[in-house]
């Protein structure tokens, strides 16, 4: 799984996290929850962290409705709603 961080400086690269799935688990609610077993960093300057194990973000996607699922990076306390392009 890869994610893009886009800063609003431009004086910063653009980073990204690469994190290798460990586990996918259903909640009760009908949540996916996808658990890292390792990520790493980069970014457009040449950069590579070093392997962070375990990873520290845990995934959760809800689907709501065809079409819709919201998503929430386990760091971040906020939802964000994905929606199918046709």
């Amino acid at each position: 799984m890869t994610h893009k961080v886009l800063p609003t400086t431009p004086s910063f690269p653009d980073t990204t996290w690469t994190t290798k799935i460990k586990r996918v688990a259903a909640s009760a609610r009908g949540q996916y929850v996808v658990t890292g077993a390792w990520s790493v960093e980069s970014d457009t300057q040449g950069y590579t962290s070093p392997r962070y194990e375990p990873a520290q973000f845990e995934y959760v996607f809800w689907p709501v409705k065809e079409g819709v699922v919201w998503f929430k990076d386990g760091n971040d306390p906020y939802w964000a709603k994905l929606r199918a392009t046709r």
